[in-house]
């Protein structure tokens, strides 16, 4: 059996070379990358980001951090991660790590781009060799993919390849196949750019040493969504088009156990997790603050991003029970983040509070997830500032005097 070892983080398109390994796989569940071609593709784990509690001499803290959401390994302690499943996944900035006991067919999960700027799905069984001939400056043979009519040249339009490598430039993982379904209603994915959705073919169920960790595990649908609904429980759809080169589609067995039958063919609905509830994580002035200067600025962080059309009538700034006029709004460039700009400057010695609703009807991040409860933010403001008193003035400006006389033009003669 040939050896499939993670040599990068991400190729795009790197499943044409990772096919080729795959048609020489073996069923030795025990080889050195532990894969298992045979029977229906399997979920052995689920990795997601959570905000988990972390004990220190001063108190209870919270950090971001990897956990098990599904399955297990033995190269996880126990200890480091209580395997009790995630019930605080991350609403924002979360990666969902998908990994398989086999290799499955790249064409069913990811596009490639076009010279002409366009998508194009990539038929089962295409190898290098068809994307080079799609590829280049000469595309007379191009007959797998990109197969459009330029009219300038009469040949196919071809995959993108700027840099004329004979390669396509790049992927795309197709949207709808598989799904992040929060609360009954599937979430969307980032398809394109830096930090997107792929597939990822190399890998093995050994963690490697160093800065990959827990990365090196694989193959792996690597899914980041655009944010995830707060306070609900999410579950995991991959369509039955998705499958191994055998045709199979794929499936989660009890707990990862690959020894274990899933619940049917094509069924992932084993694989859950609860997500982390819709909250106000920092506040400027802080509660309880005292001394604020009377022009500070004001601002609310919430753990989602906000839903701007909820701010109205559910954010209030007060002051001995009266709205003190002010513009409340989305942040600029921050979604998570509500800036309160008062009129103008706050009265000296003087008790404020800052009152959000809570509940179905209050405030709202942009999925559809609520506040627990009312909240409320109460500071009090310090002496006024000093007054600088008038400018000096700093009197008449001294006389010059009269422009010195040069005297007459020297004679140039």
């Amino acid at each position: 059996m040939r050896a499939i070892r993670l040599t990068m983080r991400t190729a795009l398109g790197a499943w044409l070379v990772a096919s080729a390994a795959s048609l020489a796989a073996c069923d030795d569940q025990k080889s050195n990358t532990e894969l298992n071609p045979a029977g229906p593709p399997m979920i052995r784990q689920v990795f997601v980001d959570e905000r988990v509690p972390i004990e220190t001499p001063s108190g209870t803290s919270f950090q971001n951090r990897t956990q098990l959401a599904f399955g297990d390994h033995p190269d996880i302690p126990p200890e480091s991660d209580p395997r009790d499943g995630v019930t605080n996944a991350l609403s924002q900035n979360n990666t969902v790590r998908v990994i398989i006991d086999e290799l499955l067919d790249g064409s069913t999960l990811e596009q490639v781009r076009c010279a002409d700027g366009t998508f194009a799905d990539i038929p089962s069984g295409t190898t290098p060799d068809d994307i080079a001939d799609c590829a280049g400056l000469d595309r007379r043979n191009c007959t797998a993919v990109c197969t459009q009519i330029n009219d300038a040249t009469g040949q196919p339009f071809g995959v993108q390849d700027d840099n004329e490598d004979l390669a396509a430039d790049e992927f795309r993982f197709k949207d709808g196949i598989v799904q992040l379904v929060c609360g009954g209603d599937p979430m969307p994915l980032v398809l394109e750019g830096a930090a997107r959705t792929f597939w990822q073919p190399s890998g093995n169920q050994q963690i490697p040493a160093g800065d990959i960790g827990l990365a090196g595990l694989g193959p792996a649908i690597v899914i980041k969504p655009v944010g995830m609904r707060t306070g609900v429980t999410c579950t995991l759809d991959i369509a039955d088009s998705v499958v191994d080169y055998d045709g199979n589609p794929v499936c989660a067995p009890p707990n990862g156990d690959i020894e274990k039958d899933c619940p049917a063919e094509g069924d992932t609905s084993l694989v859950s997790f609860g997500v982390q509830v819709f909250a106000l994580t920092l506040s400027a002035p802080r509660d309880g603050a005292t001394g604020v200067p009377v022009t500070t600025g004001i601002s609310l962080q919430f753990n989602a991003n906000v839903d701007g059309d909820t701010i109205p009538g559910n954010i209030a700034l007060r002051t001995g029970g009266t709205d003190v006029p002010a513009t409340i709004e989305l942040a600029a460039m921050a979604p998570t983040q509500i800036a309160i700009t008062p009129d103008g400057p706050l009265m000296p010695n003087t008790e404020y509070t800052i009152e959000v609703t809570g509940g179905a009807d209050g405030l709202l991040e942009v999925f559809g997830g609520a506040l627990a409860n009312d909240v409320t933010i109460t500071f009090t403001t310090g002496d006024a500032p000093p007054d600088a008193g008038p400018t000096p003035d700093a009197g008449p400006t001294p006389d010059a005097g009269p422009t010195p006389d040069a005297g007459p033009t020297p004679d140039a003669a």
